[in-house]
């Protein structure tokens, strides 16, 4: 989804996800790591956080 988007080259290598800043809406999201607490944002707004 980030690379379909454009918000990152599949060439990076290994994305993490941090939680700087907000979430308001269900969004599922495939990365290789996730910080806790952008995982807890990513399911408290009823979204999914899954470790490709």
């Amino acid at each position: 989804m980030l690379v379909n988007k454009g918000l990152v080259n599949s060439n990076a290598g290994p994305i993490k996800i941090l939680a700087d800043g907000g979430i308001s809406r269900a969004v599922k999201i495939k990365a290789d790591k996730f910080s806790a607490a952008a995982k807890r944002k990513i399911e408290a707004a009823g979204g999914e956080a899954i470790v490709a």
